[in-house]
């Protein structure tokens, strides 16, 4: 409810409020729930996390008086989440469930090397670790993409067959 509630509000301060109460839900279900039984809401619940802090971050880069630590620390929680999601979905050996998600790890994957290359600091060696950070996130879509394309190529060929 508050997802469409935001997108409807005006004010941005209200906007963030909305978001922090989607935030504070989906974290109490997080503690909640055994990952164990729920792992498939649990990867949804952390997806949904990263997009919420992604939106949060977006509103206090616009504020007019804007805190690096503040920005940092939804930045932060935006990339925390978006690798509880991604690195489950890594590990996956099946290709068919690793490729299930595709979509929502090229968007993350994407925001999180965003995020790490806008990273507010003044420390020139923190930018250049972060922007490494950001570089390897792109060399490991770049691997994850190319396995794509080869799994669904072999997908057609099997749809061919039949």
């Amino acid at each position: 409810m508050y997802k469409q509630l935001a997108k409807m509000e005006m004010d941005e301060s209200r906007q963030y409020l909305m978001h922090q109460r989607r935030v504070e839900a989906l974290e109490l279900l997080q503690t909640e729930l055994n990952p164990n039984a729920y792992q498939i809401r649990m990867l949804e619940f952390g997806a949904e996390l990263a997009d919420i802090y992604s939106e949060m971050y977006e509103l206090e880069v616009k504020k007019p008086k804007k805190s690096m630590s503040s920005i940092n620390r939804v930045a932060s929680k935006c990339i925390e989440n978006s690798f509880y999601f991604t690195d489950i979905i890594y590990k996956k050996e099946d290709k068919s469930e690793k490729f299930e998600y595709a979509q929502s790890i090229l968007n993350l994957e994407l925001s999180v090397a965003s995020k790490l290359t806008k990273w507010f600091t003044s420390d020139p060696q923190e930018r250049i670790d972060k922007t490494k950070e950001a570089l390897d996130i792109y060399k490991k879509l770049e691997v994850y993409i190319q396995e794509y394309k080869e799994f669904k190529g072999s997908e057609l060929e099997m749809s061919d067959q039949f």
